[in-house]
């Protein structure tokens, strides 16, 4: 709570559901996906990333998490905010997610599974999410190393936080489930 994040690993999904959710993330990518790019557009996060929509079982799984664990973590009633929901896909030298705070009307918190994480002799920077006390980068309050079938769970709508940019070598892949407030 004081980080903002709670941080459930190892083997935070079972592993037949998770290679079936890491199976569903690889035929999004390859299937649907599109690069999103805001280097400096006005009012959008400054990012470089590749995004693909939701399949039935990570649907099914953030439906059930916004049930059950998210609301046990979080001490909130949830519902799923289906249109900032995504797989996000950082895959080549260079891609990031800049400093942001998530919108309160489609994300109060984030559900993050880490559904691929590769790199050469360690996790490097690009291979972490950093959360913040707020806006300024020198308040980082914890750096959380993606790590397959980690799970993370963010007050991203109160706590600033940023994919720095990948190395050579990595490739990290996550499920992004956001929760709006039940009504």
């Amino acid at each position: 709570q004081y980080y903002g994040a709670a941080v459930l690993w190892p083997a935070a999904i079972e592993p037949a559901l998770f290679h079936r959710l890491q199976q569903e993330s690889q035929q999004q990518y390859h299937d649907v996906s599109w690069p999103l790019q805001s280097n400096g557009v006005k009012n959008k996060v400054n990012e470089d990333t590749q995004r693909a929509h939701l399949g039935p079982i990570s649907q099914a799984l953030m439906q059930i998490a916004g049930e059950t664990l998210v609301p046990q973590v979080t001490q909130q009633q949830v519902e799923p905010g289906w249109r900032a929901s995504c797989f996000t896909y950082y895959q080549r030298p260079g891609q990031y997610l800049g400093l942001h705070t998530d919108q309160k009307r489609d994300c109060v918190i984030a559900l993050l599974i880490t559904v691929e994480a590769q790199w050469n002799t360690a996790p490097g920077p690009g291979l972490q999410l950093h959360v913040y006390e707020d806006d300024t980068p020198q308040n980082l309050q914890i750096r959380i190393t993606s790590r397959p079938n980690r799970l993370i769970i963010l007050n991203g709508s109160q706590r600033s936080h940023q994919r720095p940019p990948l190395a050579p070598g990595e490739s990290v892949a996550v499920m992004c489930g956001c929760y709006r407030r039940a009504d």
